[in-house]
This record gives C-alpha cells, sequence and structure tokens, in this order.
C-alpha cells in the first residue's frame, strides 16, 4: 500500500463502498489542487501554502490513517508575508515515502519568523537518513537525481529570494 497512488485509492474506496471516506478524498483534492493551481501565482501568501499542506495531510490521512500523526507549531507572526508555492508538500511527501516503515510516523511542522525571514521546518520520528545521503541531496552540481524534490524547493527559494535563502 506504500506506494499506491491516490487514484488507486479512490478508485479502491469506491469498489469497497468507503462513500464517506470517498468523498473525503474527492473534496480534499479538489481544495488541494485549487490551492496548488492558485490562478497561477508563483507567490502566495504564507497562510496559503501552509493551508495547501494540511490539505494534503488530510488527503494522507485518509489512505494511511492513524499511522500519521501530525503536530503543528505555527507562529500567528508569520501571516501576512509571502512565500513560494508548494515548498512543504515535498518534505511531507518525502516523510511518508521515506520515513514510515515503523507502525506510525510523527510529523511536526513548525512555522516561525525570526526578525524578516520566515523559518519553515518539517520533523520526523522516523528512521533518518545518514550524513552521505544528506551531502547527496544537498550537491547542486550532482547528476544524480538524490533529493530531487528538496532541491527543487531549495532552488525555486534562491531563484525568488536570493543564494542566501534556501538550504
Amino acid at each position: 500500500m506504500k506506494n499506491e497512488g491516490v487514484y488507486t485509492i479512490i478508485s479502491r474506496l469506491g469498489k469497497f463502498g468507503e462513500i464517506e471516506k470517498l468523498d473525503q478524498m474527492v473534496t480534499g483534492l479538489a481544495k488541494f489542487y485549487r490551492l496548488t493551481l492558485n490562478h497561477g501565482k508563483f507567490i502566495i501568501p504564507v497562510e496559503k501554502e501552509i493551508e495547501q499542506v494540511k490539505m494534503y495531510i488530510e488527503i494522507q490521512k485518509i489512505k494511511y490513517g492513524s499511522r500519521i500523526v501530525v503536530m503543528y507549531d505555527i507562529e500567528a507572526d508569520i501571516y501576512g508575508y509571502d512565500t513560494v508555492k508548494l515548498i512543504l508538500q515535498p518534505f511531507i511527501e518525502n516523510i511518508l515515502e521515506h520515513a514510515l516503515f515503523q507502525s506510525c510516523v510523527t510529523i511536526k511542522l513548525c512555522a516561525y519568523r525570526d526578525k524578516d525571514t520566515i523559518f519553515f521546518k518539517t520533523i520526523d520520528d522516523g528512521v533518518g537518513m545518514n550524513q552521505e545521503r544528506v551531502h547527496q541531496i544537498n550537491q547542486r552540481s550532482s547528476g544524480e537525481q538524490a533529493g530531487y524534490s528538496i532541491r527543487n524547493v531549495d532552488e525555486r527559494i534562491m531563484l525568488q529570494f536570493g543564494v542566501q535563502y534556501g538550504a
């Protein structure tokens, strides 16, 4: 079930008559895609980014059920700022793909401001990764596909806000 796509899950929910879960999944996907498309805007309010990742998590909770525990530590003073869209969802997706090996994974999503900089953190209690893997992901010139989505987020942030931001 780990690598099943959301469309497979929707099909399975329909076949097994899980109408309430099916409705939640389809409604969640519609909202997720509406937030993701965001009228084609690349820069969005932080509150929209938070709303978008929360909707993604709710969709995944339908799939994984009680195997996902999520805590939020979002400071109110981050609202009113803008960010690059779709920077949190890839990290949550990576957690579900690479850290969910035990019966349950706990995820903590943090967002706070320090002076004029917004910080986002995704923390999990999964198996982790060794230092060599972290180095591979952070190698921008690497031809290897290690950490593609993480590097993509990092590059989009740096393109918008400068090389002093990102990882």
